[in-house]
């Protein structure tokens, strides 16, 4: 029976029945043998027997027509140095990114352009307990605009503990540059299975829901299904609200291998805080192994505060085509925040960040990428969903009549930026300006006649107002009369 904390005596004959349900056609699969071999771990026969499941078809487009759409300006992604579980979290105006590091530990960093670039802030500290050996799969969220954030992780038990994974819980007051990590284990594991892969949402009525993986010992979270709970104060209590919420597909189908790494948003546009959507990872089966290059990004729904829950029956983010994509190999592990739209702040859509990964004939490189979409799907309330520079910006390329560059670059503070009009076919009265990536003037460096262009202008990394902008990319544009002539980004560091 899958244990959770404190659970009241009317609610174990209806919790018995549920958590001995069956998955569909699957049993244990392989074993990571530590914490580091999680999301790649060997085959182990002795442990687990196979299933029924298996071959998959081709992996392929199921979703012809997705919400998401992949950002135009994406720079996270490819990169060689895999972040593994991570999640972002916005206050306001700025993002922090915690995600798995060196010696069991989250490293975050920071964003203030939408997620687009960010900084490195060094390690958290303060998660320990007597009985932690290690942190994985971070899951953060902010209270307010005071820095106050929980935060809900996985964890790994001490021998003396007992081994295996558990749920944990930490807060911060200033903005998760210093936890402090409550004691409580959130949810035990047992003999057969522990908990993976946290999410918790705030209800606005009260209470915190709680979903998570629940991984047989002996999976590669291969027949994982998902798990929700329910704690009056967010820490003690835990109570079942829908065990399993999320199970695997019948076999032959996109999700048959696995459905994990949850992560619960609250509708917008519902006040009373009923509607929850679900974003999950889910890949094949083939009977052998995890087919990773299938790995997609499935959703879920509930209109009755988390006890119900239905799947889409297709996915909502799958792999690029196409051999110069970086990430046409797999898309797992969805971390959603929600955006106000750039002409309508009273609007939002979701912004979705993902884990890629590309085949080897792309490089096999990974990274984190973002895709958009407006809110609710389908809708045109923002139909302008990205954050990011009007389609008119001509690129940094040959093509541009004034090529434009920089040095240094990146800068903490002052660059020169070298203009190069000579291609220029006419004259006419032209302007450099700094714009960040919503289209916004932070500062005009420069107007006059393109026959009097100088050669170089400086920016110091400031605004018009005298104030320095904050760390991310920003955009040198220059224009000819009505007409983008060139552009040249420039990364602004802390």
């Amino acid at each position: 029976m899958r244990p959770v904390t404190s659970i009241p005596v009317a609610l174990v004959p209806i919790v018995t029945l549920l958590w001995f349900a069956p998955s569909p056609a699957y049993a244990c699969k392989e074993s990571p043998t530590n914490a580091s071999e999680m999301d790649d771990a060997p085959m182990d026969r002795a442990v687990c027997p196979p299933i029924s499941c298996g071959p998959p078809p081709a992996c392929s487009i199921l979703n012809a027509t997705p919400p998401f759409t992949r950002h135009s300006s994406t720079l996270i992604g490819p990169n060689p140095v895999t972040v593994g579980c991570f999640a972002v979290a916005r206050n306001a105006n700025d993002y922090h990114l915690l995600f798995n590091s060196e010696g069991g530990n989250f490293r975050r960093s920071e964003s203030t352009d939408g997620g687009v670039t960010w900084g490195d802030l060094g390690l958290v500290s303060g998660l320990s307990a007597p009985w932690m050996g290690g942190t994985q799969c971070p899951d953060p969220h902010f209270s307010g605009t005071s820095g106050k954030m929980t935060l809900y992780f996985s964890a790994t038990r001490t021998a003396a503990a007992g081994g295996s994974w558990t749920v944990a819980r930490a807060t911060s007051g200033d903005n998760g540059a210093t936890w402090t990590t409550d004691l409580a284990q959130l949810v035990q594991p047992t003999a057969s299975n522990f908990p993976y892969m946290p999410s918790a949402i705030e209800l606005p009525s009260g209470g915190w829901l709680l979903a998570y993986a629940w991984i047989c010992n002996g999976s590669n979270t291969a027949g994982a299904t998902i798990d929700v709970l329910y704690s009056a104060d967010g820490l003690t209590n835990w109570v079942p609200r829908a065990v399993p919420a999320i199970s695997t597909g019948s076999c032959n189908t996109w999700d048959d291998g696995s459905a994990n790494r949850p992560r619960m948003v609250l509708d917008p546009l519902d006040s009373s805080g009923q509607t929850i959507f679900m974003f999950y990872s889910a890949y094949e089966w083939d009977g052998t192994k995890v087919i990773r290059n299938c790995g997609r990004i499935g959703r879920a729904k509930s209109t009755d505060g988390g006890y119900t829950w239905v799947k889409a029956t297709r996915p909502v983010f799958e792999p690029a085509v196409g051999a110069t994509n970086w990430d046409d190999k797999q898309v797992l592990k969805p971390s959603l925040v929600f955006e106000p739209c750039p002409n309508n702040p009273a609007n939002s859509f979701l912004r979705l960040f993902y884990e890629g990964a590309g085949t080897l004939a792309n490089g096999g490189l990974g990274g984190l990428g973002i895709a958009d979409a407006p809110w609710p799907f389908g809708s045109q309330i923002c139909p302008t969903a990205q954050i990011a520079l009007q389609e008119d910006l001509v690129p940094d390329d040959e093509s541009t009549i004034a090529r434009l560059t920089s040095v240094p670059n990146p800068t903490r503070g002052t660059t020169k930026i070298e203009v190069d009009f000579s291609r220029a076919q006419i004259a006419g009265e032209a302007e450099l300006t700094i714009i960040d990536v919503t289209g916004r003037l932070v500062r005009q460096l420069w107007t006059g006649s393109s026959l009097s262009a100088p050669s170089s202008i400086e920016w110091d990394g400031r605004e018009s107002s005298g104030k320095r902008v904050a760390p991310g990319r920003y955009l040198a544009r220059m224009r000819l009369g009505d007409t983008t002539a060139g552009t040249h980004w420039i990364t602004m560091t802390r």
